[in-house]
């Protein structure tokens, strides 16, 4: 009887492919673990309504939201602060407008004081109320403002923009309601560029050009970080 001849090359192949397969399964498992301790919240909308109210002489658009606020991660977690903005881009990295002092009840409509605490996965039923104050502010112009429903009857318009909730952890981290993470500091850096306008227009480059990199340099760091949250590191 004949038995089969191995070279040794063929083996050491072999053992190297098996070697592979198993490490390729390893980081999948690995990274696989990782996501489920990724922090992260999200929102379930379930509806919103807004009004004009004058309080103090000063007048306020009232803001009210109902949904599901959920902890996404297999990790407990705090939310510290909730808050609504206005993206100006699709990339959500400027905003239009963002502001906090929500004031958090439960489903039952009792007042929540944060830090919130959620359990791993948890769901809370919340109600989130704002107070944005219209009375020499942009915001005004923002609620005001129309975009006519393509195709609709003329006259027929829709809010032109709208306001999202975001939330921050106890680890400051902070997300949109899809649960995707954002960066307030990069949005803080979009907003004070225009303080650097007044030196630009007088002939001295410097601080607006200056301000640019840190965005630049700043936005490459988050970026940076968020490929590794999404991997769970």
């Amino acid at each position: 009887m004949a038995f089969p001849t191995f070279n040794p090359d063929q083996i050491w192949t072999r053992i190297l492919q098996i070697g592979s397969i198993s490490g390729l399964l390893s980081l999948v498992f690995t990274i696989s673990s990782h996501v489920r301790t990724r922090r992260r919240f999200s929102f379930g909308f379930q509806s919103s309504s807004g009004k004009v109210a004058t309080r103090d002489n000063l007048e306020f658009f009232d803001l009210k939201y109902l949904g599901q606020v959920k902890n996404e991660s297999s990790e407990p977690n705090s939310i510290v602060q909730i808050g609504y903005v206005v993206w100006a881009n699709k990339a959500r990295t400027r905003s239009l407008t963002n502001g906090i002092n929500s004031v958090i009840k439960d489903h039952g409509g009792v007042v929540l004081h944060t830090p919130i605490l959620f359990s791993p996965f948890e769901g809370k039923s919340l109600q989130i109320d704002f107070a944005v104050c219209l009375t020499g502010t942009h915001n005004r112009g923002l609620i005001l403002a129309r975009t006519q429903i393509p195709g609709a009857t003329p006259g027929m318009s829709i809010p032109k923009h709208e306001y999202e909730l975001v939330f921050t952890d106890i680890n400051g981290r902070l997300f949109d309601h899809t649960g995707q993470l954002r960066s307030q500091r990069l949005m803080n850096l979009w907003w004070t560029l225009e303080n650097t306008f007044r030196s630009l227009k007088g002939g001295n480059p410097l601080p607006y050009f200056w301000h640019l990199i840190k965005i630049f340099v700043t936005g490459f760091l988050f970026r940076t970080r968020r490929f590794f949250w999404r991997l769970g590191l």
